[in-house]
């Protein structure tokens, strides 16, 4: 509401001096509301992972960030950020902490920039950072010499979850990215160096989204990190 009512004069006075100006949402508090906290995103790794800020679990675990390089961001926010906190990461949202992200360091490999995917028996082409909606199952194809890791699916004997139909009821929630336990990881790997991530999204009505970032690097991140 404090955001609704400072809008509202700052227009008033725009219109007043006859300034120019335009905005992409409605002029409510419903609309300024949805405009804060809906379709917040941030990328990391060149935009090979994206994912929305709004509803993260507490803590993302074993999160795949480039081995010996700068950390980097990018958003389609200026009120995120992202900054160091120990042997880890916080995500902010102006003042709003939002999660930590727990590291897990790799060299990049860039000879992939996607994958194919089996999604409800349809075939399409995915780029990295996409997010994917499912209804039912999904299925992730790679060429050789790439390993495909699903995380919150196990199945004994499997390491390497390519060609495998996997539906939302063989998926641990606690795994999920989102505390609704609707979004997950899909990894993709060359041998030992990390190619990219797609999050398949089991919510109702979700759409694959993709606005344009705003680069940004983590301050003091580079002594974060393994030599």
């Amino acid at each position: 509401m404090r955001a609704y009512y400072h809008l509202l004069a700052m227009e008033a006075y725009m219109n007043q001096v006859g300034l120019k100006f335009s905005r992409d949402f409605e002029l409510t508090p419903a609309g300024v509301k949805q405009a804060l906290k809906e379709n917040v995103r941030i990328a990391f790794g060149d935009g090979r992972i994206q994912f929305e800020v709004n509803n993260l679990r507490e803590t993302l675990r074993y999160f795949p960030l480039q081995k010996n390089a700068p950390v980097r961001f990018s958003s389609n926010n200026p009120l995120v950020a992202v900054m160091p906190n120990r042997d880890r990461y916080r995500i902010h949202y102006g003042n709003n902490r939002l999660a930590f992200l727990k590291p897990q360091y790799f060299d990049y490999d860039e000879t992939l920039d996607g994958v194919e995917m089996l999604i409800d028996g349809r075939s399409l082409r995915i780029p990295f950072g996409a997010t994917v909606p499912v209804s039912r199952d999904f299925l992730v194809r790679t060429e050789e010499g790439y390993r495909v890791n699903v995380i919150g699916f196990f199945k004994p004997g499997i390491k390497n979850e390519k060609e495998l139909k996997i539906a939302k009821r063989q998926l641990l929630k606690r795994y999920s990215i989102d505390k609704g336990g609707e979004i997950f990881r899909v990894e993709v790997y060359k041998e030992n160096r990390f190619s990219g991530m797609v999050l398949v999204d089991f919510r109702r009505q979700a759409k694959q989204q993709r606005p344009p970032m705003v680069a940004a690097s983590v301050p003091g991140a580079d002594s974060a990190q393994p030599n």
